[in-house]
C-alpha cells in the first residue's frame, strides 16, 4: 500500500483598480427614476468617473449609487488597459 500526496498552490493576481487619485467621482440624480417617492427619493444615484488620462464614464442603469460607481470603475479599467489605449 503506497500513501501520495499531491498539492497544489495558485496565487491570484490582485484585481487591478484604478487609484482613487486618479479619478474624479461625481454623482447626479436620476431624472424619472426616482418620481413615486419611498426612501431613494431625491437620492443621487447616477455616476460619472473621470480619470486623468481624461478618459470618461457615466453609469445610470440601476438605483444603487454602489453598484453604478464599480459598473463606472470597471468600464475606466476597461479602457486604460486596453491595448489601443494611449493617453
Amino acid at each position: 500500500m503506497t500513501d501520495s500526496l499531491c498539492a497544489s498552490a495558485s496565487i491570484r493576481p490582485e484585481p487591478i483598480r484604478p487609484r482613487a487619485d486618479e479619478m474624479t467621482v461625481e454623482t447626479y440624480p436620476i431624472p424619472g427614476i426616482h418620481q413615486k417617492g419611498g426612501q431613494q427619493c431625491g437620492v443621487p444615484s447616477g455616476v460619472r468617473i473621470t480619470h486623468s488620462s481624461g478618459v470618461t464614464a457615466y453609469v445610470d442603469i440601476g438605483r444603487s449609487q454602489h453598484i453604478n460607481k464599480m459598473i463606472a470603475e470597471d468600464m475606466i479599467l476597461a479602457a486604460i488597459t486596453h491595448p489601443r489605449f494611449r493617453p
